[in-house]
């Protein structure tokens, strides 16, 4: 096919020149978003069409990234020979005819030259989780599963003008749009040879939308005819693409999942057949050259990096490093390309994926319940214990193991140190103990003694006769134990008689006192004019007579006096009840 004429820009040019004397490795620019000039002229000035309610298509030239790439990997496209028209099919839909991906011939490239950079390709989504996520998405795959499906991927040449939907990668999401994709553009296809991804962006690729009108958006190529475009439905399950190459004008095999490295001619082609071996003669001397034989990638998956990387140099194999979030153990190999298995050239670089773990979130301060939510959305598991505390609240995480931050093994334990609260302390026994050293036993346990008095007549004074909460029953540290502590009750005086009225014929007259009492150890009988005591005798009941004082100091008659009954406690003579009578006299 002659070399598209479209309109480039003299950067690009050179870009072009630089690529094609770079010997097929990949030019990878990461992160770096690559406006080709020329296709933004076409985009400005290309529009075809225009009519109302149509829907854009926009044409991509091959070999050019295009606008919002995934990630620019750049190769010289190699020139394919366009599929013969009378092969190619009637036109459906809008110009548009189907053709099915296991068809022989649909797709070039050239013998074992690859025409896209998988491994770059892995690296690069690894290594930007939001691209990955985007990518991933669109293939209806999770992140984990990228190595290992590119790895499935096979890098062929489109030989037909294809439709697809193309998705850039904008404001952090796959963006779709309706394109395409000029014959001679490098893509990877699946094992039914449905185009998967844009070789020059990585950017995924989906069948196309169809719609009655479009307006194509961009410059048309040389040989650009909308009436044959083509979509490329899932044919056979292929074990092996048979490709055409342009240069040779043969046929060869691709085993899926590869690109070029084990390319293998299609029998009774030319290049199939070996060169003439010369006659040996006498004269001559036949030298055999055994060149280096292919190496099978070992699976080196669930290994260790180092060990990984030994197994594989141990192979004749380069080693490069690439890693990802992963619930693999940390450091563990979590994907490898190329593919366990796959045949490869010695010294070809096998890109191993090593696991990061997963993070750790940060528990501390947040309830026990909450910390075992966030762990479990995690993919860990929260081992909890309790411990004390005077500071944190209870049900609240103190400490965790490993910290927050810390990358982990998916399923692996973090343990969460949760406050109960204060200590619980078991109240001690303190029945039958003097005061003081009861309260000395609470405090030394971490209690507050708080005490009350009881007052009995038959049991030790100052001794604990009770306590709440009661023995064995658990509090929190410094919580209050109330104490019960024994004083002395005062007496029960039952009756109090004095003889009234008495008559004085002389100085004095004879007072008899009787008394009924309950708990005194000793009674006595007061003169409350005088405080003095006229008379006293033991507790209970008793009889006593005493003299009646007729006259004051001043020899004054007295007319009547009061006499108070106090009975002491029989176990604390301090502890007193009274009961106060009048006696009243009178002379002859």
């Amino acid at each position: 096919m002659t070399e598209p004429s479209r309109p480039r820009s003299e950067w690009f040019g050179r870009l072009l020149d630089a690529v094609a004397s770079v010997p097929r490795r990949v030019l990878l620019s990461a992160l770096v978003v690559v406006v080709l000039l020329g296709g933004a002229v076409g985009l400005a000035a290309g529009v075809v069409g225009g009519s109302a309610g149509a829907s854009e298509v926009f044409l991509e030239p091959a070999g050019e990234a295009g606008p919002d790439p995934f990630v620019v990997l750049l190769r010289a496209p190699a020139t394919v020979l366009r599929l013969d028209p009378k092969d190619e099919g009637a036109g459906g839909a809008g110009g548009v005819a189907t053709l099915v991906g296991d068809r022989h011939g649909l797709y070039g490239g050239s013998m074992r030259e690859g025409v896209c950079d998988k491994e770059a390709l892995v690296s690069f989504l690894l290594g930007n989780p939001a691209e990955a996520a985007a990518w991933a998405k669109v293939q209806g795959i999770t992140e984990a599963d990228i190595a290992d499906y590119v790895g499935g991927l096979t890098g062929v040449q489109l030989r037909v003008d294809a439709r697809v939907t193309n998705h850039g990668f904008s404001d952090g999401q796959a963006t779709p749009r309706q394109a395409v994709l000029e014959a001679g553009t490098a893509v990877l296809v699946d094992v039914r040879g449905v185009p998967r991804a844009k070789c020059s962006c990585g950017n995924p690729l989906a069948p196309p939308v169809a719609s009655e009108r479009v307006d194509y958006v961009g410059s048309r190529w040389e040989g650009f005819d909308e009436a044959k475009l083509h979509r490329i439905a899932a044919g056979a399950r292929q074990e092996a693409f048979e490709l055409f190459d342009s240069a040779s004008g043969e046929s060869f095999l691709r085993p899926a999942g590869t690109d070029g490295e084990r390319d293998q001619p299609v029998a009774g082609s030319l290049a199939a057949t070996p060169p003439p071996v010369p006659p040996v003669t006498s004269s001559t001397t036949t030298t055999t050259v055994v060149g280096q034989q292919p190496v099978v990638v070992p699976d080196v998956r669930g290994r260790s990096a180092a060990e990984a990387s030994s197994g594989l140099e141990a192979a004749g194999l380069g080693v490069s490093l690439a890693d990802q979030d992963s619930a693999a153990p940390v450091g563990s190999v979590v994907a490898q390309v190329p593919s366990p298995a796959t045949v490869v050239a010695p010294g070809t670089v096998v890109t191993i994926v090593i696991s990061r773990g997963v993070p750790v979130p940060d528990l501390v301060g947040l309830t026990s319940e909450q910390a075992s939510a966030r762990t479990r959305e995690a993919g860990l598991v929260a081992t909890v214990s309790l411990e004390p505390s005077r500071d944190v609240p209870a049900g609240v995480v103190m400490r965790q193991s490993p910290g927050g931050g810390a990358r982990v093994g998916g399923g692996s334990a973090v343990a969460l140190a949760v406050s109960s609260g204060l200590a619980q302390v078991p109240v001690p026994d303190v029945l039958r103990r003097p005061q003081a050293e009861a309260e000395q036993v609470l405090r030394d346990a971490g209690l507050t003694p708080r005490a009350t008095t009881t007052p009995t007549r038959d049991l030790p004074l100052g001794t604990v006769i009770a306590q709440d909460p009661p023995p064995g029953v658990a509090v929190a540290e410094g919580g209050a134990v109330t104490l019960a502590v024994a004083v002395a009750a005062p007496p029960e005086i039952g009756s109090f008689e004095l003889t009234s009225p008495v008559t004085c014929p002389n100085s004095t007259a004879d007072v008899i006192a009787s008394w009924a009492t309950s708990g005194a150890g000793r009674v006595e009988v007061v003169d409350l004019a005088t405080n003095a005591t006229v008379a006293e005798a033991g507790g209970g009941s008793g009889k006593v007579s005493f003299r009646y004082e007729c006259f004051d100091a001043t020899q004054q008659f007295v007319s009547s006096r009061t006499y108070r009954l106090v009975a002491h406690a029989a176990n604390d003579a301090t502890v007193t009840s009274t009961a106060d009578r009048v006696v009243s006299a009178t002379t002859r």
